[in-house]
């Protein structure tokens, strides 16, 4: 009987009348709109229907452009989002300042046009499969009816039906076909900029637009201000053109900038950029420091030193806490056990808070941050048996993996996805390691250079820590190197669950994030002078030194100052090197009511003069105190290592004796 059927199919040119009917089922959208823009229309369709086209539909091969994403299997958001902030960082880094444009079509899916759904999706088929195709959206029927019993049947005049089985993939091809003629077609300073060649797979690419489902982002470089503004404006105008003459039009709300400057005029940019706007006087659209785009939050500052990715850590830091505070009552329950309560914690709250983080570039700084928030939460479910327990006798005791680990096998996992199939990524590699024109080289021979970016230094890193695990890979990798990393076997079948660990191993990428010093309260601390000054500031510590300052003046180097506070911080961070102010002596000394010195009351002082060379007396004194102090603690310390090896020497004397 079916088989029948399909030959009356074929032999007529006609599908029945049940297959090019749908029934339409409305799905909230929650974008605190009204009418028919609050809702998604669903197409609930024959499933034999959809089997039969989904066969015709299958017999090309699907594929999009390098940097196309949603539609692709294995490409995903997180991919996109690493190819815009390398690209972005490697600009900065040789002075070109960046343009981010983030376009969103309205309603991209249903509004496309037929000519245009039928021109690039279909070239490829046969004239008896492209009738079926064309026709499968040309002849649809939609049937709505809502709870009053109330029917209607209607006809769309564009697009295709969600819920169809190649609806999707055929509005990704023309899609990114309309894009990649604009990207073509539309003039951009400094071009040459975004043109790379993959390490692996020797192919060029363009990095100037990023295509995930109908959101688009435009790279552009610039070079003043000025330049940036008018940028804004033609690139709205023209790619608006090009979505009216498919039909579809831009989403002006959700249209977002981002400008990345670089130079010596970033810092007077950034503060004017707010001011750069679309040109659209219906709709403006001005600039913004932080920008939301795939479910990442982008900044502004990629060259500073957490390379824009703290205020994407803060975002999942509120959406892990969010997601405590629904399940509070589960957390604080006795009578559940704490196995349990330990894998709803990994699967909901953990999950969200680590969601996206391989993809940055995180500091040792924001790791430590990260993990005393996590050891946190694992404290409350021991509820007090932890008191005096490191944070890794606790993760042990729970059976979680310190976040450090975690990050590292998601980026190893992310990374061994990404080498299995090199020419499918031609983008990523490009981005991360290819060759650009003006731009700082990537790769020295066949390991990474040593101004590359910081997410080439970071996965290199990650390599040699699985080298340092799996010998086979390490003799692989001193072979083949960064050039010809698809070659390596061993990584491909490496388990990253052997990266998880309870220790913290805190490791930065650059060397402005790595510190020595830590303060009782978990913050990491720029030296001994560092911490100091963190604790007066903080906890209230106050030096011995400060009370021999009484007035706006340093009894060291007799600099003045505003205040006597600056005076006070001034010396507290010369105080164990020399002295020596920035500020020259413009400011007049205020003198003290009294001439009186705290240590020493019982002395008077006629003059200021007098007074401030006591106080250098006392800041000698205490100098050659500290010094006295510290030698003292080396030679103890070589005195108890001293006899040991003399009883050493004599056994070995008096074996040999013997």
């Amino acid at each position: 009987m079916m088989q029948q059927l399909l030959i009356l199919i074929r032999r007529t040119g006609q599908v029945p009348l049940l297959w090019a009917t749908s029934l339409g089922f409305p799905v909230p959208k929650h974008n605190l709109k009204t009418g028919t823009k609050a809702y998604r229309l669903l197409h609930l369709i024959d499933p034999v229907s959809k089997s039969w086209v989904s066969g015709i539909w299958r017999q090309k091969q699907f594929s999009l452009s390098s940097t196309a994403f949603g539609y692709v299997p294995h490409r995903t958001r997180e991919e996109a989002s690493i190819i815009a902030r390398v690209l972005s960082y490697r600009l900065c880094q040789s002075k070109h300042s960046v343009v981010w444009l983030m376009f969103d079509v309205s309603n991209a899916f249903p509004s496309m046009s037929w000519s245009w759904l039928d021109r690039s999706p279909l070239v490829k088929f046969s004239e008896s499969d492209r009738h079926f195709l064309s026709q499968r959206h040309r002849q649809a029927n939609c049937v709505v009816w809502d709870g009053s019993q109330n029917v209607i049947v209607c006809r769309a005049g564009s697009g295709n039906r969600q819920g169809d089985s190649p609806a999707a993939q055929q509005f990704a091809l023309a899609f990114d076909r309309l894009v990649q003629l604009w990207a073509k077609r539309t003039s951009a300073p400094d071009r040459n900029l975004l043109v790379a060649r993959s390490t692996w797979t020797h192919d060029p690419v363009f990095l100037g637009s990023i295509v995930f489902a109908d959101d688009v982002l435009r790279l552009v470089p610039v070079s003043d201000f000025s330049i940036a503004a008018a940028t804004c404006s033609e690139m709205a105008a023209s790619f608006r053109k090009y979505l009216r003459a498919a039909g579809m039009d831009m989403s002006l709300p959700k249209l977002q900038v981002l400008c990345c400057w670089a130079g010596k005029d970033a810092c007077d940019n950034r503060q004017k950029q707010l001011t750069i706007s679309t040109g659209d006087p219906s709709n403006p659209v001005s600039s913004k420091h932080t920008a939301k785009h795939l479910g990442f939050t982008l900044s502004d500052l990629a060259m500073q030193g957490d390379l824009g990715s703290k205020v994407e850590i803060a975002s999942r830091i509120a959406a892990a806490n969010k997601a405590w505070r629904t399940m509070w009552h589960l957390w604080t329950a006795r009578d559940i056990d704490l196995k349990l309560k330990i894998h709803i914690y990994r699967a909901v709250v953990l999950s969200a808070l680590l969601s996206g983080l391989h993809t940055l570039v995180i500091s040792c700084n924001q790791l430590h941050y990260l993990e005393a928030w996590h050891s946190n939460k694992l404290r409350l479910f021991l509820q007090g048996e932890a008191a005096g327990w490191s944070n890794t006798e606790v993760r042990r005791a729970c059976n979680c993996p310190a976040v450090c680990c975690l990050i590292r096998r998601a980026r190893v996992k992310f990374w061994q996805g990404i080498v299995s199939e090199p020419s499918h990524h031609v983008a990523l590699c490009a981005a991360i390691s290819g060759k650009i024109s003006s731009l700082c080289p990537q790769l020295s021979g066949k390991i990474p250079h040593e101004k590359a970016n910081p997410w080439l230094k970071l996965v290199w890193q990650d390599l040699q820590i699985v080298a340092s695990i799996d010998s086979n890979f390490e003799h692989e990798l001193e072979e083949y190197g960064w050039k010809s990393l698809p070659n390596c076997h061993h990584f491909l079948t490496f388990q990253p669950s052997k990266l998880l660990n309870f220790d913290c191993h805190c490791t930065g990428v650059l060397h402005e994030h790595l510190s020595e010093v830590r303060c009782a309260c978990g913050v990491l601390c720029r030296g001994n002078c560092g911490l100091a000054m963190h604790r007066f500031r903080k906890h209230g510590e106050q030096p011995v030194i400060f009370k021999w300052i009484v007035t706006n003046q340093c009894p060291r180097c007799l600099g003045s100052f505003s205040s006597r506070r600056n005076a006070r911080l001034h010396l507290f961070r010369c105080f164990s090197s020399h002295c020596a102010t920035r500020i020259p002596t413009r400011f007049s000394v205020r003198a003290p009511r009294y001439l009186i010195c705290p240590t020493c009351p019982d002395i008077r002082f006629s003059t200021l003069a007098t007074l401030q060379h006591h106080f250098q007396q006392h800041l000698q004194h205490l100098a050659e105190t500290l010094h006295e102090a510290v030698d003292s603690e080396s030679t103890e310390s070589s005195d108890t290592t001293t006899p040991s090896e003399g009883e050493g020497s004599g056994e070995e004397s008096s074996s040999s004796g013997e």
